[in-house]
């Protein structure tokens, strides 16, 4: 069963053409077509999408009352520990225009999910702002890779420094997605 292309007319009188999530997948060794398995088709996964990040949650940032203010560190150690679950984490990102991935917005969301050693199960594309797109500008300066340790932190990448401050470049840690 593949998938079905449906055609309407959308509520401005304009033609759409939408195609039907796909619900079965074709198994090569049984030859038979079964139920999808829940993810299927969507493998690519979500980059950091800043320079760097700090080591806690901003006050007044409309981040959630149980991370506001908190170090990603505590966080994630209570995601570790169960206090808290990885759906009250929504990673939004979106599709970088130059290279085709997936980018986070949210960029300390990210870590706190990749330190605990989780993946993001809640998710959002969003159409980013032309100041989060100038994130990933390699030609100002504040975009300047951080080098540390031989190593060389790229936009985006699969991992994000951890610093003092957006002043103060002093790594106190690095986290890698898992």
């Amino acid at each position: 069963m593949k998938c079905k292309e449906e055609t309407g007319i959308d509520a401005y009188g304009g033609y759409y053409k939408r195609k039907q999530q796909r619900t079965y997948d074709y198994n090569n060794k049984t030859g038979k077509w079964a139920p999808a398995k829940k993810g299927t088709g969507d493998t690519q996964e979500i980059l950091f999408g800043q320079r760097r990040i700090s080591d806690t949650f901003r006050i007044n940032s409309g981040a959630p009352d149980y991370i506001e203010g908190r170090k990603l560190a505590d966080v994630a150690a209570d995601l570790e520990s169960g206090k808290l679950h990885p759906d009250q984490f929504e990673v939004k990102y979106f599709i970088d225009p130059n290279s085709g991935k997936k980018v986070a917005e949210c960029n300390r969301t990210l870590a706190v999910l990749s330190m605990a050693g989780l993946k993001p199960t809640k998710t959002k594309e969003i159409i980013p702002s032309q100041e989060v797109l100038n994130r990933l500008d390699p030609s100002l300066l504040e975009n300047k890779p951080i080098k540390y340790r031989g190593e060389t932190f790229n936009m985006p990448g699969r991992a994000i420094p951890v610093t003092v401050g957006p002043n103060n470049l002093e790594i106190l840690d690095i986290v890698r997605l898992p």
